[in-house]
């Protein structure tokens, strides 16, 4: 059996490529002007949950781009990202306010952890705080043991050791924020 150690150039740069991330969503955020943060970033064909009250307002055939809209895809990022960070299954997790799953969502709402509303530009830029502040922890106290943990029955990636699934975190968070940059630089929006 071969054993995994953590050493500090490793966690130096998985840390790196954390602050990247999350300085790239700040600059996402912040450069997103209010006529973009309900577009959709692409047609999206995924049924919406029966019973969803996201979106209730809209016609049917709209409700399903709430799924690529601008704030929900940097939304979805983060959350997974916060969730990934702690490496546990999902009824021992819970994001900080204002994301918690309240206890008068319906079944489908939990199940589909969809937010009940519209999440702010402020609220989500509070939440890359937040979830920076997660990952910068986290990286600072991995030990031999944690990396090489498996992930808990219950979580989507269970068995898998937890350093893959913090480098899988990382490489989901950058491919949606790829797709957050590439939509603001088709409008001209962000770096050059």
């Amino acid at each position: 059996m071969s054993v995994t150690r953590v050493n500090d150039a490793w966690k130096a740069g998985l840390g790196d490529w954390f602050r990247q991330t999350f300085d790239g969503f700040g600059r996402a955020l912040s450069d997103c002007p209010d006529s973009l943060w309900e577009e959709s970033l692409w047609h999206s064909t995924k049924p919406w949950p029966a019973g969803a009250s996201l979106g209730a307002e809209r016609p049917e055939l709209e409700r399903p781009q709430l799924f690529s809209a601008f704030w929900f895809v940097a939304w979805h990022a983060i959350d997974v990202t916060h969730y990934d960070l702690e490496g546990q299954a999902k009824p021992a997790w819970a994001p900080p306010q204002p994301f918690s799953v309240a206890g008068d969502r319906s079944a489908i709402e939990r199940r589909y952890y969809l937010p009940l509303r519209v999440i702010t530009r402020s609220e989500l830029q509070d939440y890359v705080a937040d979830t920076r502040r997660k990952a910068e922890a986290t990286i600072a106290s991995l030990t031999d043991e944690d990396v090489g943990r498996p992930v808990p029955v219950g979580h989507r990636y269970a068995g898998i050791p937890y350093a893959s699934l913090l480098l899988m975190c990382l490489t989901h968070s950058r491919d949606h924020l790829a797709q957050l940059e590439m939509f603001l630089g088709q409008r001209g929006i962000g770096r050059a």
